[in-house]
């Protein structure tokens, strides 16, 4: 980009694509984004994503339009901040809850108050000679007096050991997916390192694809679509075989890939041991108990060893594994199935054991009873501690989660006076476009935004609609309308917040105005934007055409075709009429009829229709030439006389035989004409084009039918009348 700016001079951007936002820049690239505050670019689709969209999503793009993106994307972070704020408070309020519901099941209370929990354990203390206590404290006290009672029976302190090893060895069990979940990668992974080289060409599969379609089309096979030459071989049967090889090497990467994350899942999801079985043994040393839990803590210690290495292993992609890796992994994976199932069966034999002894020692109805109270009173009572303490974090939490909600809440609404602030500066400015690109839509006018204020980024069009203010404004405003909304917003920004920066891109923004709007854009671009440089981009002929006329100073490029591997090619930038008498200079008068046939017959529609000249009904709509001329003749010498110049001349153009045979000829492929015959169809057709449009290159119109008889354009500077031939 050259700017004219000295200070600033030659900035160039050089663009990876693996990495396209970051383009690597020589020159000043910060200068640059300084003069730029607001966006300078449109393209159809966001014009289209306007009347589709949510209110929030509207909301978005209006950032886009309106240039206030950064601050929508910090109030997107802070509502996630304070979501997530709001999650963990519901999550630890929905954690307290379910220890609150274990103590009340415990010892059958109704609520949580200090004096209902000291109630509930006052049976339980008196089945065993203790008090009733006053306070927690004379709780604790009682606890542990509790406590030493089953320490001095030795079997039912013998029967509280069995219990906590049997509630440890519980949670020992091994996950009986893993050994599984590896088999499966294992089996379908394979060395995929030496074919590094070839995994890059994946990338290239679209290309093979589209190749491969291009060729399909084409008659001679013979030709390189990268070089335009002549090679020997089968291209063709090239691309398919290595199309086939790539596909296939695609889907067993794919294959493999989605196999090592399930096996990864599965080895993650499997908790890391702790102490607590080795511990739960040691109470009752000297048991064989105790030594069944002591192997079996110290093969799961092996087994969380082992599940480290595997998980290291497993992280690598099929594409960083080479032979060697991938054999340490099999005989690791071996390992485990091996090591996992002694443990588990390990496991089950200590729970039988363990179960047994419990079982004996419970017949002693007393014993039990006294160990089972302990139990549920110490634990009752550890868990309303644990809830007390939860409670005064969840209030901590909850004076943070209401802070940082008003901090948010104040954004947003700043935000929301922000952008109506915004957009209340371009209003008018919004408004007079709105007007100018609907010009000939009557009762539609003053387009508002309305942001909901009791709702993040919402926003709402609304239109005065015969009058009346209408919101939503896309219950009543078609496609095309909608875009004119968005488009004036959008060019009344950038108006008003570039003022140091007079450059805009249009991106194939007419694509959904209807044709008539057309022209009232370009109108807009020469009123308002003549200080500007704009850079317009169109796939509509009939556009470019109309353009090329109103707009003679720009200048013109046009693109033909895109080529692999060179990229965009440019053509003569001629308008339809210029391309079709390059066409006849250079003896191709084939090519001539074909464009000329079609451009002259979508011009008579046009013509036809603000004439109204009166067509017989044809339900496929399929008005040719020839009828849509006579048609237009007729017209011309009912309203104007058979002795006015635009009658003479379609007459004339009636009677050349190169129209003629232009219009028996113009939808047949095999067109048969002359250079000759084309340069006078061509001739005569110009002169009546000329007639039927103003004569004022600002307007340049078809003239329109009126109540008084005559033919005159929107502006008033042309018309044509019987007696002014």
């Amino acid at each position: 980009m050259e700017f004219s700016d000295p200070s600033i001079g030659t900035l160039r951007l050089d663009f990876d694509h693996q990495r396209v936002t970051r383009p690597s820049a020589q020159g000043d690239l910060s200068r640059v984004r300084a003069l730029i505050h607001h966006p300078c670019h449109v393209r159809f689709a966001d014009l289209t994503r306007f009347v589709y969209l949510t209110k929030a999503e509207r909301y978005d793009l209006l950032a886009q339009l309106m240039g206030f993106i950064p601050q929508v994307e910090f109030q997107k972070a802070l509502r996630r901040v304070e979501h997530e704020v709001t999650e963990k408070f519901e999550k630890s309020l929905d954690h307290v809850g379910a220890m609150a519901d274990e103590v009340r099941k415990l010892l059958g209370m109704d609520d949580m108050e200090e004096k209902t929990l000291l109630d509930a354990s006052t049976p339980v203390l008196g089945r065993h000679g203790i008090g009733p206590p006053q306070s927690m404290d004379d709780l604790r006290a009682s606890l542990a007096q509790l406590r030493r009672q089953v320490e001095k029976d030795p079997s039912a302190a013998r029967l509280a050991s069995l219990s906590g090893l049997n509630r440890e060895a519980k949670a020992a069990e091994q996950h009986s997916e893993i050994p599984a979940a590896l088999a499966a990668y294992a089996a379908d992974a394979q060395p995929f390192k030496q074919q590094e080289s070839t995994l890059k060409q994946i990338l290239l599969i679209g290309v093979y694809e589209t190749g491969s379609k291009w060729l399909a089309q084409q008659e001679d096979k013979g030709i390189c679509p990268l070089c335009q030459k002549r090679f020997d071989g089968d291209l063709t049967q090239h691309i398919a075989v290595e199309l086939a090889k790539l596909t296939t090497l695609r889907a067993s990467h794919a294959r493999a890939d989605a196999k090592r994350t399930a096996a990864l899942a599965a080895l993650r999801k499997q908790p890391p041991s702790d102490d607590s079985l080795a511990e739960a043994s040691k109470a009752l040393n000297g048991e064989a108990v105790a030594s069944e839990g002591r192997a079996l803590a110290a093969d799961i210690k092996v087994l969380d060893q082992l599940r480290l290495k595997l998980v290291q292993g497993v992280e690598l992609r099929p594409e960083e594994i080479d032979d060697r890796a991938l054999a340490t992994l099999k005989t690791r994976a071996g390992e485990y199935a091996r090591l996992s199932a002694q443990c588990n069966t390990e496991r089950s034999a200590l729970l039988e054991n363990v179960s047994q002894l419990i079982h004996a020692l419970q017949a002693d109805a007393g014993r039990a009873a006294l160990v089972e109270d302990f139990r549920k009173l110490d634990a009752a009572t550890a868990l309303w501690d644990r809830c007390k303490r939860a409670l005064g974090d969840l209030a901590g939490l909850l004076r943070v989660s209401t802070s940082f909600r008003h901090i948010v809440d104040d954004f947003v609404a700043a935000s929301i006076a922000d952008v109506q602030q915004r957009f209340d500066k371009v209003s008018d400015e919004v408004t007079r476009f709105f007007e100018i690109l609907e010009a000939h839509t009557p009762g539609i006018g003053k387009p508002v935004l309305r942001l909901q204020l009791d709702q993040d980024r919402s926003v709402v069009p609304e239109v005065v609609f015969y009058g009346q203010a209408t919101s939503p404004a896309y219950k009543y405003l078609s496609e095309s309308q909608l875009n004119s909304f968005g488009l004036a917003v959008f060019l009344a920004s950038v108006r008003y917040f570039n003022p140091g920066f007079r450059f805009i891109i249009l991106d194939d923004v007419v694509n959904s105005l209807d044709g008539y709007k057309r022209p009232q854009l370009i109108k807009i671009l020469k009123a308002d934007f003549s200080d500007s440089q704009v850079l317009l981009l169109t796939h509509d002929a009939a556009w470019r055409d109309r353009l090329y006329k109103e707009l003679p100073s720009w200048k013109r490029i046009e693109f033909i075709r895109f080529d692999f591997g060179t990229g965009p090619v440019q053509g003569q930038a001629l308008e339809t009429l210029d391309r079709i008498r390059k066409f006849i200079d250079d003896d191709q008068p084939i090519l001539a009829g074909q464009a000329l046939g079609p451009y002259m017959e979508f011009q008579l529609q046009e013509i036809c229709e603000a004439f109204e000249v009166p067509m017989k009904y044809n339900r496929r709509n399929e008005y040719t030439l020839d009828p849509l001329l006579d048609g237009l003749r007729v017209r011309a010498r009912a309203k104007l006389g058979a002795d006015h110049r635009l009658t003479v001349a379609l007459d004339d153009l009636s009677g050349e035989a190169g129209f003629r045979n232009l219009s028996a000829h113009a939808k047949d492929p095999a067109i048969q004409l002359t250079p000759q015959e084309m340069s006078a169809a061509l001739q005569k057709w110009s002169v009546v084009e000329a007639m039927v449009r103003c004569q004022r290159l600002e307007c340049f119109e078809i003239l329109g039918y009126t109540d008084q008889g005559t033919f005159r354009c929107a502006c008033g500077q042309t018309q044509l009348r019987k007696d002014s031939p």
